[in-house]
């Protein structure tokens, strides 16, 4: 079985400060892996490493299969679809509901979804987080831990094959 997520010999410079040097990592389907460290540590660079926010100094980055370090930039949409992100400050869009929240990460990875499925898949995907019963509230109805579970539901409801938290 092939890791779903493999850092071979990365390193990450801003400048002359090195956030991440020669980083080698492996991690199996359904692997739980923490990412710790102090401030500065370098975690957010990694992270950012595997969603193609930013690309590697040097080194390989592969995720799902896909040689995230060598993408062209049309193609980084495509690898987004395999990594599931929960962001740390949510980045829920205040003018649309949780549930319309959810559904709008459906419909931006995959525009062959129609709305009916997205905002019913949304629905389960809120169910699961325990937060069924407020799909219709918008982000300032909600509590801080509440907007973090809907972002999780985001994160989760397109079934990737890595979540990025």
């Amino acid at each position: 079985m092939r890791p779903i997520l493999e850092f071979t010999a990365v390193t990450r410079a801003y400048g002359p400060r090195l956030a991440l040097d020669d980083v080698n990592l492996a991690l199996e389907p359904g692997e739980l892996t923490f990412l710790v460290g102090p401030s500065g540590a370098g975690k957010t660079t990694l992270l950012k490493l595997i969603n193609r926010e930013i690309r590697p100094t040097s080194g390989e980055i592969w995720v799902d299969g896909m040689p995230a370090h060598a993408l062209k930039a049309s193609r980084v949409s495509q690898l987004r679809r395999h990594v599931g992100v929960v962001f740390q400050d949510f980045k829920l869009l205040p003018r649309l509901t949780a549930q319309e929240n959810v559904a709008l990460a459906l419909q931006v990875g995959d525009l062959r979804i129609s709305d009916d499925e997205a905002s019913e898949r949304a629905m389960d995907a809120l169910e699961a987080v325990g937060l069924g019963d407020r799909g219709g509230s918008f982000p300032h109805e909600l509590s801080g831990g509440q907007q973090q579970r809907v972002s999780v539901a985001r994160a989760v409801v397109g079934q990737p094959h890595l979540l990025d938290c």
